[in-house]
């Protein structure tokens, strides 16, 4: 919850280009069992330094893979892909709970046909959170020609809040990766770029 009202509050980045890591500083405390005051003290102590976050502009119905190919590593409206993240995130849980009650009320109509349920037989979907994540990351929406920019904070960003089972740290982060995202030089969808350097001429063979 301490996390949520941070993100809510503060920008993502702060005096140009400085990520913003007050919620690092939240998890790596509870993690060390730190009791509320001391946290409280930290957020206090950290918060000075920070931006208001900015409400988003109106998305105008702008999807997010539209939003997400024309912001990629522009550094330009955060929130607006927050926003559209979130919805995403939304949709998907939408889904799952409509698949979930048609799966049960299955579930329930042939469990009374056999006279038992089929535990075996249940299929054990993907949660909304990984299933954003697995989508983001498998396609060509982050850019497989790149990587992440600002020091590798947007994937720590995700790595926590995946680890926590935080949405708003899960969705910031795969926010910031387009936000930040740095361009390699291979086109999107190419596996060209590697990150290895291609292995020196062989040499002249002797006259």
């Amino acid at each position: 919850e301490r996390v949520r009202e941070v993100a809510a509050r503060h920008a993502i980045e702060y005096g140009g280009f400085l990520s913003n890591h007050a919620t690092h500083g939240i998890v790596a405390l509870a993690m060390l069992d730190a009791p509320a005051t001391l946290i409280d003290e930290f957020v206090g102590g950290y918060a000075h330094r920070l931006e208001t976050k900015e409400e988003p502009p109106p998305a105008d119905g702008l999807g997010l893979t539209h939003a997400i190919e024309r912001l990629r590593g522009r550094r330009l409206e955060f929130g607006t892909l927050v926003a559209l993240m979130e919805k995403e995130l939304a949709a998907l849980r939408s889904d799952a709970a409509r698949g979930a009650a048609r799966g049960a009320a299955a579930g329930a109509a042939a469990a009374s046909e056999r006279g038992h349920e089929d535990v075996a037989g249940k299929a054990q979907r993907p949660a909304p959170l990984e299933v954003l994540i697995r989508r983001m990351l498998r396609s060509d929406l982050l850019g497989t020609g790149g990587t992440s920019g600002a020091a590798f904070h947007p994937l720590i960003h995700l790595g926590l809040g995946w680890h926590f089972s935080n949405d708003t740290m899960v969705v910031e982060g795969l926010a910031y990766a387009v936000h930040s995202h740095l361009d390699m030089g291979a086109p999107a969808g190419s596996s060209a770029w590697t990150g290895v350097p291609p292995p020196p001429p062989p040499p002249p063979a002797p006259a």
